[in-house]
């Protein structure tokens, strides 16, 4: 299956997820400067967005295939698929199952947390929290990285051919990808401009009544 294979079709599209998320991300930073929102919120969406446009580059190794840039030896020694990547250096890949196990923990369950346990603090936080129509993009990825960290047998068939399951990987990163995209796609139009307008109708109402 060239689909799921590395340097395929996938990773650019990955690729190209995490470009607009980041673009939608800064769109989000630039909205809460407009409403004068607090500095935390200013600041972590900024960095959230340093981080997309990181992973983007990252998933396709910097450009690296697309220049036919060699790899130096000693990066090359450390890093497990031998390119100029970050997240593929040894200590690092070793330790991606589990990210993505915690990033869909937090996906499935942060609004819902937030909403019980600090429902005073609902309307303030939740832009940092995924809507619940993601909630099985974030589920797909925690169900397959537990499978492949602790059942790493061969459980998938495709055209007759036993595929170990790990090799589907970059499929379900792509199911994170979108899942980011549209958290912060939601986020911008429901959390932001829904508030711009309620904000506008408030202060249209402090004009009438002075």
């Amino acid at each position: 299956m060239q689909i799921i294979k590395e340097d395929s079709i996938l990773e650019y599209i990955q690729f190209f997820l995490y470009i607009f998320s980041g673009i939608f991300t800064i769109k989000i930073v630039k909205r809460l400067i407009e409403l004068k929102e607090s500095k935390f919120k200013i600041i972590a969406f900024s960095i959230l967005a340093i981080l997309f446009f990181f992973i983007a580059f990252e998933e396709i190794s910097w450009g690296q295939r697309i220049l036919n840039i060699e790899t130096p030896e000693s990066v090359a020694s450390n890093n497990i698929q031998g390119e100029l990547t970050v997240h593929n250096l040894a200590p690092l890949q070793l330790k991606m199952h589990f990210a993505y196990i915690a990033i869909g923990i937090y996906g499935i369950s942060s609004r819902f947390l937030l909403k019980k346990i600090f429902p005073k603090q609902y309307l303030k936080f939740r832009i940092f929290t995924p809507d619940y129509f993601l909630f099985f993009y974030f589920l797909f990825a925690i169900v397959f990285w537990f499978l492949i960290s602790y059942f790493p047998s061969p459980l998938s068939f495709m055209a007759g051919e036993v595929m170990p399951l790990w090799k589907w990987q970059e499929l379900f990163e792509t199911y994170v990808a979108m899942a980011f995209l549209f958290f912060v796609v939601y986020a911008y139009r429901e959390d932001l401009r829904s508030k711009g307008a309620i904000f506008t109708l408030q202060a249209v109402k402090r004009i009438a009544v002075s």
